[in-house]
């Protein structure tokens, strides 16, 4: 069988076969296909470099050169680690884990690294991803905070305070009718300007003042009544005595 390949080492004793951390080039010679499955086979079986040492070890490595395949070491470099060979194809920037019977095929140019990475369904080593910021919920919608009463409310409400406090005297000195209607006609824009904002009266807001109005009117009157009730019971009264 026909020595087609040229093999080297680093960080590997020869005889005996062993891991020693050294970066220097050992040669290995001449082999053939056979003989280059055997060492692979027996670089899987060696106890690798204590790295946990913090020294500057070098890993196991066989590099392999096949001229008349065209191929050299920057293509077959096999390196053991965690058990495993690994290839190291600097030329096309691939490196995955073989089998010591797939490292000779990729040393004989059977198959190229790229076809072998296709076959096992690897994909090549893929371009930097840059990282995107991570999508931002959409903002939310804060309540809006109250709105502060304008000049008009505040000013409705100063003079509804005026009013509301005449009609109060006016019901206290005895004209409870009409001092009851003048606490009404006060309490309107007291109530108006306390709802806060600086849109003008609602429809609503007429609405409500419209009804407190009519209520005033009406016990207004229910206060006349009675007032004609009482001056009617004291004429009749009255008139009883009288002789």
């Amino acid at each position: 069988m026909a020595k087609e390949f040229k093999v080297e080492a680093q960080g590997l004793d020869k005889n005996p076969l062993r891991a020693n951390g050294d970066y220097g080039v050992v040669e290995f010679g001449e082999m053939n296909a056979e003989e280059l499955l055997g060492l692979l086979q027996e670089v899987l079986t060696i106890e690798e470099p204590d790295y946990s040492s913090g020294d500057d070890l070098c890993q196991p490595n066989v590099l392999i050169d096949n001229p008349g395949k065209g191929l050299t070491p920057e293509n077959l470099s096999f390196s053991l680690g965690d058990g495993e060979l690994f290839l190291y194809d600097t030329i096309n920037d691939i490196s995955f884990t073989v089998s010591p019977f797939e490292a000779v095929s990729l040393a004989s140019g059977h198959k190229t690294s790229k076809e072998m990475l296709e076959e096992k369904g690897e994909s090549e080593p893929a371009e930097p991803v840059v990282e995107q910021a991570a999508p931002q919920p959409p903002p939310q919608h804060r309540p809006m905070a109250p709105t502060k009463a304008g000049p008009l409310k505040t000013f409705a409400k100063v003079v509804g305070a005026f009013i509301l406090t005449i009609g109060i005297c006016m019901f206290l000195g005895g004209v409870k009718g009409a001092g009851f209607l003048v606490c009404i006609i006060g309490a309107v824009p007291i109530w108006w300007g306390m709802k806060g904002g600086t849109k003008p009266m609602s429809e609503e807001d007429k609405a409500g003042g419209d009804a407190m109005i009519r209520e005033m009117k009406n016990e207004m009157k229910r206060e006349e009544w009675e007032d004609q009730q009482e001056e009617a019971d004291s004429g009749d009264d009255g008139g009883g005595d009288f002789e």
